[in-house]
């Protein structure tokens, strides 16, 4: 376990990698990587799965929550960095998903790893970490865009790939919500997602009857979205009698890749979302 001056010390290099996060990611990573390598070594020793065991117990909170907000920076710096730190990065993520629990600031890592191994051109190990994550959670509708990117868009190579990925994405979030009642209002509104990307690949491909239909459907959502959370102003009640009690009105979702309604600058997925579970 650190002691007291040795978490000291690695916030410090910490807080140093942070003011290099927007000029020079490749310099942040070259910070950050040896911290998390004394904090997985740390670990090895007591052959913990939790990533901030090795904590001071007389560490306090905030310490604590710094350092794990510090892990899902590291996470993402990985991903903006692209190819620059391909080793550290296939270190960092098969270390972390074959060694240690998910943390509440982490989450995708997976799906970094997988992102990786498109750069490297490693596809047959990309897609099955792909099938592998959406067998497991087959509601996600970000992780099905993600996959689909791969092969699609304007600047895909294989966009009859990146149809196929689509069109089962949307049967398999729709599924999922005919199954459980209660995922409406947690997933069926981002399926909007899945509708304007896979029109894009339509138009692309030239079926352009078809994405119009698509865009037509995402309209719909939007339009039903509206409907739900729209809240009618009623004229003031002077009367002697008690007020009616009001419906509450869920707020609207946030979506996983939104930024966070907390004010952190950080996507809601980075943040909260655990959190909110």
């Amino acid at each position: 376990m650190f002691t007291e001056k040795k978490t000291a010390d690695l916030m410090k290099e910490m807080r140093r990698g942070y003011s290099f996060v927007e000029k020079d990611i490749d310099k942040t990573i070259d910070i950050w990587y040896p911290i998390w390598e004394k904090f997985v070594e740390e670990n090895r020793k007591t052959g913990s799965r939790n990533f901030l065991a090795c904590l001071d117990s007389k560490t306090n909170s905030r310490t604590y929550v710094s350092f794990g907000n510090w892990l899902g920076d590291l996470e993402m710096a990985f991903l903006n960095s692209g190819r620059g730190k391909a080793r550290e990065r296939e270190i960092f993520c098969t270390t972390m998903l074959g060694e240690f629990a998910r943390c509440w600031s982490t989450g995708d890592i997976d799906q970094n790893l997988a992102e990786l191994y498109y750069l490297l051109g490693k596809r047959e190990e990309a897609d099955a970490l792909f099938e592998k994550m959406l067998e497991e959670d087959p509601e996600d509708v970000y992780l099905w865009a993600g996959y689909a990117r791969e092969y699609g868009g304007r600047y895909g190579y294989d966009n009859e790939r990146a149809y196929t990925i689509y069109k089962r994405g949307i049967d398999a979030v729709l599924a999922e919500c005919a199954k459980q009642p209660e995922l409406d209002l947690l997933h069926y509104r981002d399926i909007d997602l899945l509708y304007d990307e896979i029109a894009e690949v339509c138009t692309i491909l030239g079926k352009t009857e078809e994405a119009d239909e698509w865009l037509e459907k995402s309209r719909a959502i939007s339009r039903s979205a509206e409907d739900r959370y729209t809240t009618v102003t009623e004229a003031p009640d002077f009367s002697c009698e008690p007020p009616k009690q009001q419906p509450i009105i869920a707020p609207p979702k946030v979506g996983r890749n939104d930024p966070c309604p907390c004010g952190s600058g950080k996507k809601y997925k980075k943040c909260c979302l655990n959190k909110a579970d």
